[in-house]
Order: C-alpha cells, then sequence, then structure tokens
C-alpha cells in the first residue's frame, strides 16, 4: 500500500479584506487539508476538523488481519489522495443456492472533509464475478463509523464489521432462495433481460 503511504496536515488559509492602502490579509476560518509529500491540496475544512491519517482510518482493518479473519487485498486513491480505499476478503466463506461466496470488505475514507469512514459489503459469487451487491431489506449492505485513533473502540468497530457481514451473508442466502423460487415465462424473462442490458 505504498501509494497510502502519506501524511496529511491542515494548515490555515488567508483571504483578503478591505480596499486600496487597507487591503490586508488575514485569517480565513477554514483550514486546508494538504499532503505533505506533494503539498498538494485535498480540501478546505473547518477549524474543527481532525485529521487522521491513512494509517489510523484502517487501523480497525488490521484488527481483522491480525486476529486471521481477513486479508487486504486491494487499495487506491482518487484525486490525488483526497479519497482513499482499501478492500478486505474475510477469510470465510459462506453457502448460497449451492454455490460459495466470498464476502469482500470496501473501506471508503477521504481527507477533503466531505466523507465519513464508510464501509460497504460486497459478496461476490466465485464461479461469477460479473455481479453487483444485493440490496437486502433486513441487513446492512453500508454504514459510517467514527474516525477514532482509540485501539479499542477500532476493534469494537472491527468486530460490528464482522457482525453485520454474518448477517447480511444470512440475508444474502434467503432473499437468493425467495427469488430463485419465483416463476416467470420466458417472454417476461426476455423483456427483463432486455430491460436490464439498456440500464447497463
Amino acid at each position: 500500500n505504498g501509494h497510502l503511504d502519506f501524511e496529511v496536515e491542515l494548515r490555515p488559509t488567508y483571504r483578503h479584506v478591505g480596499k486600496g492602502k487597507d487591503r490586508r490579509l488575514v485569517k480565513a476560518d477554514s483550514m486546508a487539508s494538504v499532503r505533505t509529500d506533494t503539498e498538494d491540496q485535498l480540501g478546505t475544512v473547518g477549524k474543527r476538523y481532525r485529521v487522521f491519517q491513512n494509517r489510523d482510518v484502517f487501523a480497525f482493518g488490521d484488527h481483522l488481519v491480525s486476529t486471521g479473519r481477513g486479508r487486504w487485498v486491494a487499495s487506491g486513491l482518487q484525486g490525488g489522495g483526497a479519497k482513499i480505499f482499501m478492500v478486505m476478503e474475510l477469510l470465510t466463506s459462506f453457502d448460497a443456492m449451492g454455490d460459495e461466496h466470498k464476502m469482500f470488505l470496501v473501506f471508503r475514507a477521504a481527507h477533503n472533509g466531505l466523507n465519513a469512514l464508510r464501509i460497504d459489503l460486497s459478496p461476490i459469487r466465485m464461479s461469477c464475478f460479473n455481479q453487483g451487491t444485493l440490496i437486502t431489506n433486513t441487513a446492512k449492505a453500508s454504514w459510517s463509523i467514527t474516525h477514532t485513533l482509540n485501539h479499542d473502540l477500532a476493534v469494537v468497530n472491527a468486530e460490528q464489521a464482522l457482525s453485520f457481514a454474518a448477517e447480511y451473508e444470512r440475508a444474502y442466502a434467503e432473499l437468493a432462495a425467495k427469488l430463485a423460487g419465483i416463476e416467470i415465462s420466458p417472454e417476461r424473462g426476455l423483456m427483463l433481460l432486455k430491460v436490464s442490458m439498456i440500464k447497463r
């Protein structure tokens, strides 16, 4: 994850006030979120905004790695680091309609003050990767958590992620079975296929 190995710090911003000879620079109420290795500004935030480094944001995910329940498989950034993401594979699989599925946790965070740390569940049917997340009415598919440097709270967040994943796996399997039991005519099946292809 070398491309995420950078620090972010807050720096004051300034604005001009007055006119003519009285025109001068004064500190603004906002702060600039700056990537220190490139000096790029990632966003403008309020004075009460607290910076969390990439290593701290994902510390609770490292708890799952250290306990042998997950592994990091991908990471990346957008906007020069204004937004970052990491993908974790949970090491246990689950069954839905006789097919093996793996659960992935997609962690998203930002240094622009606009986005909270967010986790999305993404189940993958191992025999077919051309798919999306199945939305259920009984389990969370995504949620936001509090950024924290507190180790104990990081562990709580990690265990909560596993709990939500287990709930989602059960709901996913139940909904998949329900959908598989719905019978439709060949004509309606063709119509649904055409509609879905148009929307892609």
